[in-house]
């Protein structure tokens, strides 16, 4: 598969690379529903089903910084009602004695069990911030977790995973990985994922992080290398 990225001169913030990493993960999942559809499993997912939006999302920092600026260039009452749910959540979590573990993912993601808390996270019933009407309300910004999540199974099984039911379109890697990595790579530190439901939260903590900037190849070739693909096929223009 090839994907062309034009990349601009000058700075640019963390949440840049998420566009490419979106249109990589949109080109994988098409090719792998394409497969699917010849052998005669079309896929279950439709607007107005958010049985999966119960799920633990973990997202990486850049995609965590995407959403917010989004959410930020959102009008009143808008942007406020959805950072009123971002709240909500994060208040139910604490309740549920979820939020220092859910803490701990955005820590040190590698020492933390993240079946278990998956498992305990769904069984809450927690609805995604962003999803209204059972539908995202942000969904061409979707992370890409999301976007790699497709299944060819009866959509009722989605709402009880732990029967292992659900048949999840294969794909390859979820780029949110590598992006987390390539975060690493480019600040220092572990890689970090980030639950959804505590990411606005989490940006607010980070607001110095979100507004660094990188020149733009720098940006890249940190990608690319995650990637496992060679910095010299980044395009000169």
């Amino acid at each position: 598969m090839r994907v062309e990225v034009a990349v601009p001169h000058g700075e640019l913030g963390l949440s840049a690379l998420v566009p490419a990493a979106q249109r990589l993960t949109d080109s994988v999942v098409e090719r792998a529903l394409a497969v699917e559809r010849k052998q005669g499993r079309p896929l279950s997912c439709k607007a107005g089903c958010g049985a999966c939006c119960r799920q633990l999302v973990p997202v990486s920092a850049p995609e965590a910084f995407l959403l917010a600026e989004r959410i930020v260039s959102l009008p009143e009452p808008a942007q406020s009602e959805l950072l009123g749910r971002f709240d909500g959540a994060v208040d139910a979590l604490g309740r549920a004695g979820l939020v220092e573990r859910l803490d701990a993912l955005s820590g040190a993601a590698a020492s933390t069990d993240m079946a278990a808390l998956a498992r305990d996270y769904f069984a809450l019933g927690l609805a995604c911030p962003v999803l209204v009407e059972e539908s995202c309300s942000l969904h061409p910004v979707r992370p890409i977790s999301c976007r790699d999540y497709c299944v060819t199974s009866p959509a009722e099984h989605c709402r009880r995973p732990s029967l292992g039911l659900i048949r999840k379109v294969p794909t390859p890697a979820i780029l949110s990985e590598p992006l987390a990595r390539a975060t690493a790579r480019l600040v220092g530190g572990p890689p970090v994922l980030v639950p959804l439901a505590t990411a606005m939260r989490w940006v607010d903590e980070h607001a110095e992080l979100a507004l660094r900037t990188f020149p733009a190849r720098t940006l890249f070739h940190a990608l690319l290398l995650e990637l496992g693909v060679p910095p010299t096929a980044l395009d000169e223009r």
